[in-house]
């Protein structure tokens, strides 16, 4: 078997329409097809980000569904552009981070508190 690359990942969320309007709206991904009753996917890049909304049948509790330290990037080709945008649409974003001589990246949360960040690669 070989693992070759990653085809999408899903984000159990709390409150589903909430998530939708802070992945569609305020980080705006565009959407893969229409959305399924409390499903959604996004295009990003080469996979898919999907949202499922959360079912007490869920083996999660709702209060946990951010307290991973797990993080998503998300390429950016200006930072400094993109995080200032994301602060006009209402995401705390905090300052920019220069994590080594050629990545910076500037980290926030979606509404159920997971880490999300941007990244810029530069030469």
């Amino acid at each position: 078997m070989q693992l070759s690359e990653l085809a999408r990942m899903v984000f159990i969320v709390s409150d589903f329409k909430l998530a939708l309007a802070f992945y569609r709206d305020t980080l705006g991904l565009s959407m893969q097809g229409s959305v399924d009753r409390e499903w959604a996917c996004f295009t990003c890049g080469g996979i898919m980000l999907c949202l499922c909304g959360y079912s007490p049948s869920m083996p999660y509790e709702p209060h946990n569904l951010g307290s991973s330290p797990d993080q998503l990037l998300f390429r950016v080709s200006d930072i400094d552009a993109a995080r200032e945008e994301l602060l006009r649409r209402g995401v705390d974003v905090q300052p920019v981070q220069q994590m080594s001589a050629t990545v910076r990246i500037a980290e926030f949360r979606d509404p159920d508190g997971r880490y999300l960040g941007l990244e810029q690669q530069t030469d």
